[in-house]
């Protein structure tokens, strides 16, 4: 949903674009997003990490549960690119693991205030 060549930020209730230099060589990179989302909905907050081939991802995943957030993180094992989601269940609490397919379900069971089985 960011156009290339910019980092999407969360600032207040609305987007931001930032030209910042990149993280890990990715601009745009989700822990820049992850990591300003977590600052403005603490514990509302829920991180989703799906395929990827970097380690993109982590450090903003680790910040959404310093803040008291939910991270579903795609099974490695299901994804296409498996560096991005292996290196964030090796490095953070992951609140949950799962196939694409099972991602959606379980976040229309959070949304709704459903307690789901750890």
């Amino acid at each position: 949903v960011c156009p290339s060549n910019y980092h999407l930020l969360v600032d207040g209730n609305h987007f931001a674009l930032s030209t910042d230099a990149p993280v890990l060589h990715a601009r745009p990179s989700i822990d820049v997003f992850f990591e300003s989302a977590a600052e403005t909905f603490h514990g509302a907050l829920i991180g989703v990490l799906l395929t990827g081939m970097s380690k993109d991802g982590t450090s903003g995943l680790q910040k959404i549960k310093e803040h008291g957030g939910y991270v579903v993180v795609q099974d490695p094992a299901a994804a296409e690119g498996r560096i991005m989601p292996k290196t964030a269940i090796e490095s953070v609490e992951v609140d949950k693991i799962l196939p694409l397919e099972e991602i959606a379900p379980l976040l229309t069971a959070l949304c709704a205030g459903q307690r789901t089985e750890a």
